[in-house]
């Protein structure tokens, strides 16, 4: 059983709303996390730096683009219980 309503898994669900795509909002999330760490650390594989502010580069571009990472997927997931149709009212909604 895959876990809605206990159908079997690859059941078709008749009236549902399509859900999203665990691939599309790990794959964006990627991307924006690869920008932001390559803009962050990339100067400092450019330049001639230091073993130690080339790793503050590292360990800056690494959060960075782990918050990056978070903040795109929570925007996707956020977009997607708003949508029309989804049968969910926002915080405070009735």
């Amino acid at each position: 059983m895959c876990g809605w309503l206990n159908e079997p898994c690859g059941a078709a669900r008749p009236n549902a709303t399509p859900s999203p795509s665990r691939s599309g909002t790990r794959s964006s999330a990627c991307f924006a996390a690869a920008l932001v760490f390559g803009a962050v650390f990339g100067p400092a594989l450019a330049l001639d730096l230091s073993g130690a502010v080339e790793r503050r580069f590292a360990v800056a571009g690494g959060t960075l683009a782990a918050a990056a990472f978070l903040l795109r997927v929570a925007h996707v997931l956020w977009r997607f219980g708003r949508r029309p149709g989804s049968g969910r009212t926002p915080h405070g909604g009735t």
